[in-house]
């Protein structure tokens, strides 16, 4: 297990392999080369990258584990957590613990995510592009000093260009990275409110949570209940015989 950068005197291991990493990967695979050079170098359990976590239109882009996957969901069930804090203020966020950690809604977060202890999460981030933030999951609390998290900022800094070129390519084929299934269902269900309802989609999406918080589902839960709830609707709207019986 490697320890700390700066524990082992290679304060700069994380930059030199996330920029390997990056040189080596395809349009396809940046994402999955990023992630996996942040948790070779930096001893991570479970590492995820999200795009801006802190607006409606946050989609999770690629992860590493289970553990990355349910950290994302619940930050943005609950609308706040490292990740969310690190893309609204465009600086890395260390939770030592989250078990003891006072920041807001940590209970909450903690109680989602038993088997996370240790959360940073940095923003990947150039000037004036932001395009989202790369998060580490440790499940025992982890020492991580601040030159370290400022080399793992400097190391993100370096995949905002290639993300931006990858992306491009795909989409002059007319392809893009896909949106795991629980993230394309909640952003349908917030497109649906708003359309219906004629509210921004961040109104749509604090609709959601707020059903959410109050009911303990999650949010794919509750997105698949109101499409269905809606496709019923416009199954009977666009059936003479049920418009009769009602």
């Amino acid at each position: 297990m490697v320890a700390d950068a700066e524990q082992t005197g290679e304060p700069l291991l994380v930059v030199r392999q996330v920029a390997a990493a990056l040189a080596d990967a395809t349009p396809w695979t940046v994402p999955d080369q990023l992630c996996r050079a942040y948790q070779q170098a930096m001893a991570a359990d479970s590492v995820v990258l999200s795009a801006l976590p802190h607006t409606a239109q946050c989609h999770l882009i690629h992860a590493t584990g289970p553990l990355a996957l349910q950290g994302e969901e619940a930050q943005f069930t609950l609308g706040d957590g490292p990740t969310i804090t690190a893309s609204a203020c465009g600086r890395p966020v260390l939770v030592p613990d989250l078990r003891t950690t006072t920041l807001p809604l940590s209970a909450h977060l903690a109680a989602c995510l038993p088997a996370a202890r240790t959360v940073l999460a940095v923003p990947v981030s150039l000037r004036q592009v932001d395009l989202g933030v790369i998060t580490l999951y440790y499940t025992q609390p982890r020492t991580i000093g601040e030159n370290a998290v400022g080399h793992a900022h400097c190391a993100a800094q370096l995949a905002v260009e290639p993300l931006i070129q990858a992306r491009e390519t795909l989409a002059a084929d007319g392809d893009d990275w896909p949106m795991p299934a629980p993230w394309s269902t909640v952003h349908e269900a917030i497109g649906m409110i708003s359309a219906r309802l004629g509210c921004p989609a961040a109104d749509a999406l604090d609709l959601l949570r707020g059903h959410s918080f109050t009911t303990g589902y999650s949010l794919p839960h509750i997105a698949i209940k109101i499409l269905t709830y809606f496709a019923n609707a416009d199954s009977q709207d666009d059936d003479p015989g049920q418009r009769a019986a009602t």
